[in-house]
């Protein structure tokens, strides 16, 4: 039998979740470059279908621990030329140890799904955005929380989300310290800054309280341990990649890691 010709456009899944990656540059003072390890993670072949993970308990050295991890990412037609593709990563138990200082995350879990239509942007939604509870989201043993901007399903599209930073004051003040974090200048109503890739930072959370002090934006800043960014998303018309947490550590231990990361990305070809 011969294969069926096909004359619409092909839909090509990319849809990936992590539960957690790192990377080494330094230890006490030596350059120790090192690859973390991680536990599995789930990605899609270009068809779709369905990919899982699960492991239990793991760590690295005296810096990253964790209990246990999940992924999922599935890739499916759910009716005629409309894919949808859905990423779901959740990490429990984690923790960070910059000596001596500890960050804890607790449990972190992220789903975020993609519809895809031939001709039309593509739009995004997210469910089960949650990140430690209070006692659990720690730095230096003092808790942390975080003042969430849940537009993601809001503004669904990229064109919405361009159109609400231009048009909402409001929403343009709550992503003017995520956005502008690398030096740019926003003014009210201006064009959205795009990095080089094409993509623009953008974050879920627009202030952090700890120690007392509430920083507005999604970056924690803490010497001896390094920087946190919670809730970052980098997006486009066509794709949106969340992490819950990412660290840049500094000081006794230089490295990165990317904590519950969920990117269900495609394209038509």
């Amino acid at each position: 039998m011969s294969a069926k010709k096909r004359s619409a456009p092909r839909f090509v899944f990319r849809g990936t979740a992590v539960a957690f990656s790192g990377r080494i540059r330094e230890v006490g003072g030596k350059v120790a470059p090192d690859l973390v390890t991680s536990p599995p993670a789930s990605a899609l072949t270009v068809v779709g279908g369905r990919s899982a993970s699960e492991s239990g308990e793991g760590k690295y050295g005296d810096i990253f621990s964790w209990k246990s991890t999940r992924t999922e990412s599935i890739g499916e037609e759910i009716r005629s030329g409309v894919y949808r593709t859905s990423t779901h990563a959740a990490l429990k138990g984690f923790a960070a140890t910059n000596k001596p200082i500890v960050f804890t995350a607790g449990d972190l879990e992220a789903t975020l799904i993609a519809e895809h239509r031939v001709g039309k942007e593509t739009s995004f939604r997210a469910e089960r955005l949650s990140f430690g509870e209070k006692d659990d989201l720690t730095l230096e043993g003092k808790p942390i929380t975080l003042e969430f901007n849940d537009w993601i399903s809001k503004y669904s599209t990229f064109a919405a989300f361009e159109k609400a930073f231009r048009e909402k004051k409001g929403f343009f003040e709550s992503q003017r310290a995520c956005l502008g974090k690398r030096g740019e200048k926003l003014k009210f109503g201006g064009k959205l800054k795009r990095l080089e890739s094409g993509y623009v930072y953008a974050s879920i959370v627009k202030a952090i309280e700890w120690n007392g002090v509430t920083y507005p934006g999604n970056a924690l800043y803490l010497q001896g341990f390094g920087a946190i960014y919670f809730g970052e998303l980098l997006l486009n018309e066509y794709n949106r990649r969340l992490t819950m947490a990412r660290l840049e550590m500094g000081c006794d231990t230089e490295g990165d890691g990317g904590l519950t990361e969920v990117d269900p990305n495609g394209i038509w070809g």
